[in-house]
């Protein structure tokens, strides 16, 4: 994708946008913007790749009415239609606690229609609210390409639309930070890692060791604890 031709995308969503408010494609044209095309020098092919079948997928589900903005909207859908392979998203961390974070960093704040999830149980979440195709493109999932896999930067993200069984859209590929590579080498009873517990009647983890990526994400019953209380899977119908 030539950077020309996102400025091309954004300037015809930009325009759309005077014409009045459209979440979703407030959502992508920021997304587009900061994640993409100001970062577009900095990121892999892969990435490159993976952002314009996000946002080729995203357009689809975009509706607009006015004539001469459906012409526009079918313009930026012919740029990114070629692109359409989905990436295989695994888990990156050994263990998630049940809820999200207690408090929105600055960044989390400053993303357009970001929802606030502060405090919420990741699987009731998914379930209750990215239970259904028109949410997918809400909560942003950050991805990462590592030897030959994309895998999941922002865990409990993809574990709550792992759990509403809706792939998520939101996707923001970009490069690896150290602290996510050096997780993937962790395994639960080795190198000083708690080995994890299973409360009763809990199903156990398809893999023993538990090693990264994974399809699955164990979901501990406190933020610093090993005791495991449900099991989420990457559902297998999405590739």
């Amino acid at each position: 994708m030539q950077i020309e031709r996102l400025e091309t995308t954004y300037n015809y969503i930009t325009e759309i946008l005077r014409d009045g408010p459209n979440p979703r494609l407030e959502r992508l044209n920021y997304d587009l913007f900061n994640h993409y095309y100001l970062q577009y020098h900095n990121l892999s092919l892969e990435c490159r790749r993976a952002w314009d079948v996000s946002i080729n997928l995203r357009l689809k589900m975009v509706v607009v009415t006015h004539k001469k903005f459906s012409g526009y909207i079918a313009s930026i859908k012919q740029i990114f239609s070629g692109y359409t392979t989905y990436p295989r998203i695994m888990f990156g961390q050994t263990r998630i606690g049940p809820t999200f974070q207690g408090a929105q960093n600055v960044n989390q704040q400053a993303i357009v229609g970001m929802p606030n999830v502060v405090g919420q149980d990741v699987v009731n979440y998914g379930q209750t609210f990215l239970n259904n195709p028109h949410a997918s493109d809400v909560l942003p999932v950050a991805i990462f390409f590592h030897n030959g896999n994309w895998i999941a930067a922002n865990n409990r993200g993809f574990a709550a639309h792992c759990a509403g069984g809706v792939k998520p859209l939101r996707l923001l590929p970009r490069a690896a930070q150290a602290a996510e590579i050096n997780r993937l080498n962790e395994v639960p009873g080795q190198g000083g890692i708690p080995q994890l517990q299973y409360e009763q009647n809990v199903p156990h983890l398809n893999q023993n060791p538990h090693t990264l990526p994974s399809r699955q994400m164990p979901i501990t019953t406190g933020p610093n604890t090993w005791t495991v209380q449900a099991v989420v899977s990457v559902p297998h119908y999405w590739y």
